[in-house]
Parts: structure tokens; C-alpha cells; sequence
């Protein structure tokens, strides 16, 4: 990627790693609302991902699971 996309994308992006039931809880105590969100991975935990997908994002938000 350019210098120039790189730079337009690291303002938009707050990139998390780690597991993702450990980083949701971080983000709920930044009231930080999301979107677009996807969930695909990690199939037993959808459920709870969902959960917090409609805690955390805005409302008319974009979303996917899959």
C-alpha cells in the first residue's frame, strides 16, 4: 500500500489484537461505538459476539455474520 492510502488509513483504523471477548469489554469502557462490524470467525462465540456487536455499534449500522 502507498504512503499516501497508508497515512488515510491509519486515521480511520484502531486496529485490536487479541482475543476478541477480552477486547470488547475495553472497548464498551471507552464508549467507543463501531461500524460496519463482521463476524465470521471463531464459530462457537457468534452469539456473544452478536451481543456485543448491538451494544457497541451505532444505530443503521452496516452488518455481517456469517
Amino acid at each position: 500500500m502507498g504512503a499516501f492510502a497508508q497515512r488515510l488509513v491509519e486515521k480511520r483504523l484502531d486496529l485490536r489484537l487479541g482475543q476478541a471477548l477480552s477486547t470488547l469489554p475495553q472497548i464498551a469502557a471507552e464508549n467507543s461505538p463501531f461500524d460496519p462490524i463482521f463476524i465470521d470467525a471463531d464459530k462457537p462465540n457468534n452469539p456473544d459476539y452478536f451481543k456485543w456487536a448491538l451494544k457497541l455499534s451505532r444505530p443503521g449500522r452496516p452488518d455481517r455474520c456469517r
